[in-house]
């Protein structure tokens, strides 16, 4: 792949969907656990989230307390740096290059290029391990009520 601001910008994009992808999964997730805990039947419109981190924290809390969790203890350590890497790419990504001349050609640019690069196939595995529990838990869920 050419390493051009064009690209750079495709990658962004495609990075932030599978984040938004993965809040959104995550949100399920617990959705599903708290719903089948309880026997209740919230929808994800009753969730009050406010990004990424707390949908995490809050799903680490209940997930942890049950006999056999879905995501381990490491697990959430890593989702907590992917919703850090996700607050870097929305927010500050750009910044490391955008303002020095002719950037496409900079160290920074290129270092910039070559590490989203590998975040978003890294990201991708990520986003599709986690789309798998989300599915399996929503069998389980909609064959026990």
């Amino acid at each position: 792949m050419r390493k051009t601001f064009k690209n750079y910008e495709l990658m962004l994009g495609e990075i932030v969907t599978y984040y938004q992808l993965i809040e959104r999964d995550l949100k399920l997730i617990y959705l599903f656990l708290f719903n089948f805990r309880n026997r209740t039947r919230y929808t994800i419109k009753d969730l009050n989230f406010k990004g990424l981190g707390e949908v995490i924290n809050a799903l680490e809390d209940l997930d942890l307390e049950t006999r056999h969790p879905y995501f381990a203890s490491e697990d959430y350590e890593l989702l907590k740096l992917l919703a850090s890497k996700r607050n870097y790419y929305c927010h500050y990504s750009i910044m490391k290059f955008a303002y020095i001349d002719n950037f496409e050609k900079s160290e920074k640019f290129i270092n910039s290029f070559n590490e989203l690069y590998i975040d978003v196939k890294k990201l991708d595995s990520y986003r599709k391990q986690i789309e798998n529990i989300r599915i399996k838990l929503e069998r389980k869920t909609q064959n026990s009520f």
